[in-house]
């Protein structure tokens, strides 16, 4: 896995000049398969499929607070507005955290998001 890429990788999504799905091809051929993003801790853990890990830290301060309460319809809201590109990363994880989501969990072979809050609850997107 090549740490140094994958940080300017992340960074050019929350930058605006790189979308999901190329962020993903991208860290697939990097050697990247599984991704958390820490809304808590404020940082992404990239694993690979041998066990090697790298943490980067948010590139941007963020300016939200993750809501104690879990609320699916808020989060499939904002993930509506990802689908037509219509929000930021930046934003996207502002509405998620909003909506009460506390971690990112990304699958990236089988194709699977898992989003977490706070107190277990949960909420599984499978992407095409």
């Amino acid at each position: 896995m090549s740490l140094n890429q994958i940080g300017l990788y992340i960074d050019r999504v929350f930058q605006g000049e790189l979308f999901f799905e190329d962020f993903c091809n991208n860290a697939t051929k990097l050697g990247v398969d599984r991704i958390t993003n820490d809304l808590v801790r404020r940082e992404h853990c990239f694993y690979g499929p041998k066990g090697d890990t790298y943490t980067h830290p948010y590139s941007f301060e963020p300016k939200f607070t993750i809501s104690p309460h879990f609320d699916t319809e808020k989060l499939v809201a904002s993930l509506k507005t990802t689908d037509n590109r219509q929000s930021t990363a930046i934003e996207f994880l502002a509405g998620a955290a909003e909506a009460g989501v506390a971690s990112i969990h990304l699958f990236i072979p089988a194709r699977k998001i898992i989003y977490m809050g706070l107190q277990g609850d949960f909420y599984i997107e499978i992407w095409a």
